[in-house]
C-alpha cells in the first residue's frame, strides 16, 4: 500500500467504525473499488472522517456514511440507495461490485440479500478466495457477495486484493495487526 494511503488507514478512528470498514476501506485506497457505504456508529463519526479523508467526498445521508473519489458519483450513490424503487443493480455497480454479482443481487432482491448471504456462506468453502464469511469481522477479501462459487470477477478481485495486501508494508502498527489477521486467516493463498 502506498505510504500516503497507509497513513490515512492508520489515523482512522476504528474504535468507532463497523469492522467491516476495514476491507472496504482498504479495497478503496488499493482502487479496487471506487465508493464505500456504511452505518454510521454516532454522529460524530462523519466530522472525523472529513478532517481525515481530504482527498475524498464524504456524506452522511441516514445513518449512512458514503464515501467516494468524486462528488458526481457520491451524489449517484445517496440517490441510488435512497430510491423507493428497486434499486440493487446501480447501487451495487456504483460500489464497485462486478455486474454479474449486481444482477444476481437485483434478481433476489432486497429484501432478500441477507438470506442470500447466509446461503452463500454456507457453501463457500471456509478460508478461500469467496469466503465472506468473517467480512463483519474485518477479514474478507471482498465487500460484496459473489453471485456464484466460480464467478470469475469476484475472484480476480479477491486475489488482486490479497496480492497487495501480502506486497504492503508491514511498519505501521494499526495496519499490520489488521493486515497480519487477514494473512493468517488466508494462509492458504499465502506465498
Amino acid at each position: 500500500m502506498k505510504t500516503e494511503n497507509l497513513e490515512l488507514w492508520n489515523r482512522m478512528p476504528w474504535a468507532y467504525l463497523p469492522e467491516s470498514f476495514k476491507v472496504d476501506f482498504s479495497l478503496l485506497l488499493l482502487n479496487l473499488k471506487p465508493s464505500v457505504r456504511f452505518v454510521a456508529r454516532v454522529d460524530f463519526c462523519l466530522e472525523m472522517l472529513q478532517q481525515i479523508m481530504s482527498l475524498y467526498c464524504i456524506a452522511l445521508v441516514n445513518n449512512s456514511v458514503y464515501i467516494s473519489r468524486t462528488k458526481n458519483v457520491l451524489d449517484r450513490i445517496i440517490i441510488s440507495d435512497n430510491k423507493l424503487t428497486p434499486h440493487e443493480k446501480e447501487l451495487g455497480c456504483l460500489l464497485g461490485y462486478p455486474s454479474c454479482c449486481c444482477e444476481k443481487i437485483e434478481s433476489i432482491g432486497e429484501y432478500n440479500i441477507d438470506l442470500y448471504e447466509r446461503q452463500f456462506v454456507k457453501t463457500v468453502e471456509r478460508k478461500s478466495l469467496l469466503d465472506i464469511s468473517h467480512y463483519k469481522k474485518g477479514i474478507a477479501l471482498l465487500s460484496h457477495i459473489p453471485c456464484s462459487l466460480k464467478c470469475n470477477t469476484s475472484l480476480k478481485m479477491a486475489e488482486s486484493f490479497l496480492n497487495l495486501i501480502k506486497i504492503s508494508t508491514d511498519s505501521e502498527k494499526p495496519f499490520s495487526l489488521w493486515r497480519n489477521r487477514l494473512l493468517t486467516y488466508y494462509k492458504a493463498f499465502n506465498i
